[in-house]
C-alpha cells in the first residue's frame, strides 16, 4: 500500500505500431538525396506521437534554417508516408517515388 506523498505508478500508455523500419537501401537513397539537396537527414528510432509508435522516422531538416521540412516513415503495409511540416501526409509505393515527388520542393 502506498504511503502518503509517495508517487503512484501509472500504467504505461497503450500504443499502436503504425510505422516500421525502412529497408537499408531506402535509407541510403534518402541520405544521398538529402545531401544533394543540402538537407540534414536525421533517423529517429522508437518515435512515439500520442498513441502511435514508429520504429523509425526519417526527418529532413533545412540546413541553413534548422526547421524540419518533412518526416517520412514506412507504414505497416509497406507504403512510404511523407508528412510535410504543414499540410497533409502523402503515401508512395517506394522511397524513390517519394523522392521524385519531393525533388521540386527541396531547393
Amino acid at each position: 500500500m502506498p504511503t502518503l506523498g509517495s508517487p503512484q505508478r501509472q500504467p504505461a500508455p497503450v500504443r499502436t505500431l503504425v510505422g516500421q523500419s525502412f529497408e537499408l537501401a531506402g535509407v541510403m537513397l534518402l541520405q544521398s538525396w538529402a545531401a544533394a539537396h543540402r538537407l540534414l537527414m536525421v533517423v529517429e528510432l522508437d518515435h512515439c506521437v500520442e498513441a502511435n509508435e514508429y520504429e523509425e522516422i526519417v526527418a529532413l531538416y533545412q540546413k541553413d534554417r534548422g526547421y524540419r521540412r518533412w518526416h517520412l516513415w514506412c507504414s505497416l503495409d509497406g507504403a512510404v508516408v511523407v508528412q510535410p511540416l504543414l499540410g497533409r501526409a502523402r503515401r508512395f509505393a517506394s522511397v524513390a517515388e517519394a523522392i521524385e515527388a519531393l525533388s521540386p520542393y527541396a531547393t
